[in-house]
């Protein structure tokens, strides 16, 4: 049983921002596709659980960088499932060059029965076989984030077409893709965030409006999307 999965990562104009490196979001959507693609092996892909009317749900990403790699560079990219818990479970990544992991990052996933809209267990979700769990690649915990009443206003979005997945509600990445988008080049390339971390509370869907605020601290700055006076996601840089 294959208990990591892994495949070259080649760095081009497509996937780098203005800095030349790998953009946050596209980081963010490797880590996905990996998943994706593992998940397929496993036999627990998405058409797999849709027969049995399950679906995948991200409910937390941690993405922490030492260095982006830069256009022209290949990595390897590395994912494993790590010891699920009764209703969740997580991912973990590596991003390595020359035996150097350049970034890492974990995602914590649950399974929705699309039939009751409730969380499914996780167990039976991965083969029998797959016995064997590594280590996390991010052991520390998932900052806890709190909502401050005062934040300033930063923008407001509305959801796209091209922001809706498969499961037609808007995919993860993209939630990554608009907050960072609100942002120049020269502000982003002054945050330089190290970690980058997501939570994802509610689903949105093609026409929504979501209004944007941010609150920055002594560590670095969190952006929070509200919609229907709800805050529903939250992207912690620091």
């Amino acid at each position: 049983m294959t208990e990591t999965y892994e495949k070259e990562l080649a760095v081009t104009p497509v996937n780098a921002d203005r800095s030349g490196k790998l953009s946050y979001h596209d980081t963010f959507g490797a880590f996905m596709d990996m998943a994706s693609a593992h998940a397929d092996v496993l036999g627990c892909g998405v058409a797999d659980i849709k027969k049995r009317s399950l679906f995948w749900l991200v409910a937390k990403t941690a993405v922490r960088f030492r260095r982006r790699p830069e256009v022209g560079e290949k990595a390897r990219l590395v994912t494993w499932p790590e010891k699920p818990e009764r209703i969740r479970g997580c991912r973990s990544y590596e991003i390595i060059k020359d035996g150097e992991i350049l970034v890492r990052g974990k995602t914590e996933w649950a399974v929705m029965n699309t039939e009751t809209g409730r969380l499914a267990p996780m167990e039976g979700i991965y083969p029998a076989e797959l016995v064997s769990f590594p280590e996390s690649a991010c052991p520390e915990a998932f900052t806890r984030i709190t909502v401050p009443e005062e934040r300033v206003p930063l923008a407001e979005y509305r959801v796209r077409s091209t922001d809706i997945d498969v499961g037609g509600h808007m995919n993860n990445v993209a939630y990554i893709r608009m907050i960072t988008g609100c942002f120049s080049s020269a502000e982003l390339e002054r945050l330089d965030p190290k970690l980058v971390e997501a939570v994802y509370r509610a689903p949105c869907f093609e026409g929504d409006t979501l209004l944007l605020t941010k609150a920055e601290d002594e560590s670095g700055m969190t952006v929070f999307a509200e919609k229907d006076g709800k805050i529903i996601f939250m992207l912690r840089m620091e």
